[in-house]
Formats: C-alpha cells, sequence, structure tokens
C-alpha cells in the first residue's frame, strides 16, 4: 500500500475507541453507584462489551489482512491487533502478497 497513513490512522482511532468502551467498563465494574442513571446496567454492560467485541473485530482484521512481518511472534502465525506498529511506533501496514490457487 503507497499510503500507509490511513490504515494507521484506522488503527489508532479504533484502539481509542476500544480503550474508551474498556474504560467505561471498568467505571461500571468498580463504581456502579457511579452510573446511576442507568436504571438497567446488564443492558449497558452487555452494550460495552458488544463494542468492545466489534472493535476487537477490526483490529484483527487489520492485522490479519495489512499485518507485517510480527505474524511469526504470535502462537498462531498472526499478527496480534497491537502488533500492526513497530516498537517506535511507525506504520507498518502492507498488503500481503497474493496467493495462487
Amino acid at each position: 500500500m503507497k499510503n500507509p497513513l490511513y490504515l494507521q490512522g484506522i488503527f489508532n482511532e479504533t484502539v481509542g475507541l476500544r480503550d474508551q468502551a474498556l474504560a467505561e467498563l471498568s467505571t461500571y465494574f468498580e463504581n456502579p453507584a457511579g452510573v446511576g442513571e442507568h436504571s438497567d446496567i446488564s443492558v449497558e454492560l452487555k452494550k460495552k462489551i458488544e463494542r468492545v467485541s466489534h472493535l476487537d473485530g477490526v483490529l484483527e482484521t487489520l492485522a490479519r489482512y495489512y499485518g507485517n512481518a510480527n505474524k511469526t511472534d504470535s502462537p498462531e502465525g498472526e499478527a496480534s491487533s497491537d502488533e500492526i506498529v513497530t516498537a517506535d511506533g511507525a506504520p507498518t501496514f502492507e498488503k500481503p502478497a497474493e496467493t495462487s490457487s
């Protein structure tokens, strides 16, 4: 891919949204009295958990199809969602090589 900044931006945004949802879940668990305006807390918890699951799916898709050479670092042989950038934070997205059928 000629301009990996698009993918890096999507990755950064998705990680941020996921972290926000995790922080909100943490608040629900650690201080449920602070979330008094929600009468059905289980519904709110489920929504947040589903949001985190969706965002993790986006990150996994980015790692699977546009990940980097770190693919061999994970036990399954695929990059994890947090391995899309190098240690210094530089984007490392690239389109995987086409496989012949």
